[in-house]
């Protein structure tokens, strides 16, 4: 028994420290609950029946999953065992005087109060003044609960004295106790804390709460704040306010909201759903508003605002580096101002009125848009905020592509790209030259520039030469500075590569030189007539690349025949690197040939034959020019 009775005092502890993990908005219990037994304790008190003293056992209920303590009402009824209970209304329960006694005890005694006793100490107390006091008013429950019939076990008559005490509470319907939450100052003074801002605190004091407290926002008037609460008794608090607010009265009545659980309205009351069984009263734990503090502030600072200068650069450069001065309504100088990379400038803690805002030393190249000075008010605990734009002055390069000889072809200028670089060759941007070999930068910072072609419009060769252009002068009708450069690129030039070949050297090796070739575009005409040298070969002039071409003999060299075939030439754009592309082509050249024919006759008659004797048979070889290679031999038939 000793053993589970410290496992119960462990668990009734637990679900009896007060303000911890209990939460301040809590739903009230249903209207039908199930009680649970939660173990109980014996032998704290003593009762006296039957001629003797005896240990009071005093069992312990709850709602089940839910931290709401269940007290019992009859004695001498069954105990709940998980049974259903409904919520009844209070006057079913006792007359008046009963039930305030019964709201009297719970109010004072557990889960509230603990009287300095352990938690299960006090739970046994509170119970055992409930039963007493019911058959002590009401007439309900054992006749041996009466006060003189109870006693304190041996160690603990503080038990029996907290007990004694929750007697009194309901013989005098003590039900009523006295709350209180309040700020110390109650009245703040706020100061300026040279940030724009009103600050002030004051202590957060609680009188006999057992709970926390909470703020309530609707009593905050628009733009102040109050910040640094734990909601707990002691809380430093702060309370800010815009610089709008000096020279004003702030009242934020009934700001402060303290809690507390000792409340009437956390008593319900349960009947059993059979009539066997006990009357039942529950106090739920939670959380009630009960006490109300104000807060008010004063301050006697002078009203000031703050200046805001914004400083935007057109093109998104940064805003660093630019120079103000400001001044007040007066002329009276307030300060010279450089922006930082925000572009923005804070002047804070400016008596309210009007000042003059003036950008000064304005770096070359730069023009300010809109005016300049600029004359605005600053207003009471107010930010007032003036832009201040500055034009990046900008000029834009004009590259004019041309061909710079027509007659190799008139290729599309389109597509030329160029680099734009800067003077110490930083790459800027890669501009491209439309169909009409235009092309225009983007708007760039004054200065100087290099313009390097990367790639060269198709049929055209790359122009290795680098330009050097200057943006610096403004046209006044543009707005900008403007240069422009022509730029003439080389079409890539084309060339027939022919050679002439024997293609029978058996039949004579005679010289190739001499062979005459017309060339021939695609639409027939005649664009080059070209004679091979010796070695049999000749080469056009130029012509366009990207083009079908024909060649023709028209004259074979000596000893050869005339090839009488057209051969097809095409001569491919072969990228921007190179100045010409070749086309080549090969003919083949037969010798003419020659026979030699033999008659045998009779050196007498001069007739084919000699007589009866025939002249067949006779065999002649041939011999080449020079004598010793045999060529042929003939017979003669």
């Amino acid at each position: 028994m000793k053993h589970f009775k410290r496992i119960l005092s462990i668990f009734i502890a637990v679900m009896l420290v007060f303000g911890i993990a209990i939460p301040a908005v809590h739903a009230a219990p249903g209207s039908h609950v199930n009680i649970v037994g939660v173990g109980g304790d014996e032998g704290i008190f003593e009762v006296f029946y039957s001629g003797a003293w005896h240990p009071l056992s005093v069992p312990y209920w709850r709602i089940q999953d839910r931290f709401a303590l269940a007290f019992c009402l009859e004695s001498d009824a069954d105990s709940p065992h998980d049974e259903g209970y409904n919520q009844t209304a209070e006057s079913a329960f006792a007359n008046a005087t009963v039930r305030n006694g019964i709201k009297a005890i719970l109010l004072h005694g557990a889960p509230n109060d603990t009287g300095g006793l352990q938690a299960g100490q006090a739970w046994y107390a509170t119970q055992t003044a409930i039963w007493v006091w019911m058959r002590e008013q009401a007439g309900v429950g054992k006749p041996f609960y009466t006060q003189s019939t109870v006693r304190a076990a041996a160690g603990e008559q503080a038990t029996f004295n907290f007990y004694l005490y929750l007697l009194d509470k309901a013989r005098n319907n003590v039900q009523s106790l006295s709350f209180g939450i309040s700020a110390t100052p109650s009245t703040v003074t706020l100061t300026d804390n040279g940030a724009g801002q009103l600050v002030g605190t004051t202590t957060v004091n609680f009188t006999n709460l057992n709970g926390s407290y909470s703020i309530d926002s609707t009593k905050i008037p628009a733009g102040v704040g109050v910040y640094g609460n734990t909601m707990q008794h002691g809380d430093v608090i702060t309370v800010m306010a815009p610089l709008s607010y000096a020279g004003q009265a702030i009242n934020m009545q009934d700001v402060l909201i303290g809690h507390d659980t000792r409340v009437p309205a956390n008593i319900f009351w349960y009947k059993p759903g059979s009539s066997n069984f006990q009357d039942m009263v529950v106090f739920d734990y939670a959380f009630q508003p009960v006490a109300l503090g104000s807060i008010s502030c004063t301050s006697t600072e002078q009203p000031k605002g703050t200046l805001k200068i914004y400083k935007k650069v057109s093109d998104n450069s940064s805003p660093a580096g630019f120079q103000f001065e400001v001044k007040s309504g007066a002329g009276a100088l307030i300060g010279n101002y450089t922006t930082d990379g925000t572009g923005v400038i804070t002047i804070p803690n400016l008596a309210a009125g009007q000042y003059t805002i003036t950008e000064i030393n304005i770096p070359a190249g730069f023009i300010v848009e809109g005016w300049n000075p600029v004359t605005l008010s600053v207003w009471s605990g107010e930010t007032t905020g003036v832009d201040f734009v500055n034009i990046k002055q900008k000029g834009q390069i004009t590259i004019r592509k041309s061909n710079a000889n027509p007659g190799l072809g008139s290729h599309s200028l389109g597509g030329a790209e160029f680099d734009i670089l800067t003077s110490s060759r930083v790459f800027v941007e890669t501009i491209t030259t439309g169909a009409d070999g235009i092309a225009r930068s983007s708007m760039l910072d004054l200065g100087d520039f290099i313009l390097v072609e990367r790639k060269a419009p198709y049929g055209f060769v790359r122009s290795s030469t680098e330009y050097s252009v200057r943006l610096s002068t403004i046209d006044p009708d543009l707005g900008h500075a403007t240069a422009s450069v022509d730029i003439a690129n080389q079409p890539q030039a084309g060339v027939i590569r022919l050679t002439k070949t024997n293609v029978n050297p058996v039949m004579g090796s005679y010289s190739l030189q001499g062979a005459i070739f017309e060339i021939r575009n695609a639409s027939g005409t005649l664009v080059d007539t070209i004679t091979t040298d010796s070695s049999g070969k000749a080469q056009s002039k130029q012509l366009p690349v990207g083009a079908a071409y024909t060649v023709s003999e028209k004259t074979a060299p000596y000893g050869f025949v005339r090839n009488p075939n057209t051969f097809p030439v095409s001569i491919s754009y072969a990228g921007q690197d190179v100045a010409i592309s070749y086309g080549d082509v090969t003919v083949g050249e037969k010798p003419q040939v020659g026979r030699i024919t033999v008659t045998k006759r009779d050196v007498v008659t001069g007739d084919v034959a000699q007589g009866d004797a025939t002249l067949r048979g006779a065999a002649f070889e041939v011999y080449a020019e020079d004598k010793t290679t045999l060529v042929d031999t003939i017979y003669c038939a």
